[in-house]
């Protein structure tokens, strides 16, 4: 948050907003500071501290250029496998892994240093995303919540089952984040997770001796995937989408 500066003498012991804008910094000098949870102290014991001098700019050194939850939490595993294959010793592929980030062995140029940034030239990922893509999303998301509050709460149901729904829920993340990507993959991913949420309704519905009602989620269905077909206008195809 930006709305709180500092705090005076309270900034000598606590992580303050502006300590904790200091960690979420991409400056160089900003880099593994301030890891404080609540004791600044610690930081300022073990010389990881760093007072907010300038407004930092946010995010991470190599921006993730994606809207995809999942990615979000391989890529730097993925990465770090890239590089390890690519050292020039069995050492060096083990070292990967624990040493600092950047960190490269002399025969591959040593340290990668942090490049400096200022917020007038730093690029965020911002796809254009047409209107009624970024409608459906919304709705989507806002009627997946639900049920991931679901998970985290339930006592009853089995754990079959809230396995089942909490994969549901990382499959819906997945698919609403490629769809703001722009790629045409996610509408057809959308189509399947919902087809299987409301064929589940269905059936729970036969099962309670409710099947009068049964063909309600079917409606819903298909006229959620002729929603999604209308949206099929706005993406390039994942083909072009990868060749731009």
């Amino acid at each position: 948050t930006r709305l709180i500066k500092t705090l005076g003498p309270f900034e000598w012991i606590f992580n303050t907003p502006s300590h904790h804008r200091v960690h979420h910094g991409i400056n160089p000098k900003y880099i593994d500071k301030n890891h404080a949870g609540t004791f600044i102290i610690w930081d300022r014991m073990f010389g990881t501290f760093q007072k907010e001098d300038e407004e930092p700019v946010y995010g991470t050194v190599k921006p993730l250029a994606s809207f995809n939850p999942l990615w979000a939490q391989l890529q730097y595993w993925i990465g770090l496998f890239k590089q390890s294959m690519k050292m020039p010793s069995l050492a060096d592929k083990i070292k990967i892994w624990f040493m600092k980030p950047g960190w490269r062995p002399d025969s591959m140029g040593g340290k990668h240093e942090i490049p400096e940034v200022n917020a007038a030239t730093f690029v965020k990922y911002n796809p254009e995303v047409a209107k009624p893509v970024k409608t459906y999303a919304f709705i989507a998301f806002t009627l997946t919540l639900p049920v991931a509050v679901f998970v985290f709460t339930n006592k009853t149901v089995s754990t079959s089952q809230l396995a089942a729904i909490a994969l549901w829920v990382v499959l819906s993340l997945f698919s609403v984040g490629i769809v703001l990507e722009g790629r045409k993959t996610g509408l057809y991913l959308e189509a399947f997770r919902w087809v299987m949420a409301f064929a589940v309704v269905a059936v729970n519905l036969i099962m309670s001796d409710l099947a009068i009602y049964a063909i309600i989620p079917f409606i819903v269905a298909f006229g959620t995937i002729y929603w999604l077909s209308t949206l099929a206008e706005y993406f390039p195809g994942d083909e072009q989408l990868a060749r731009s």
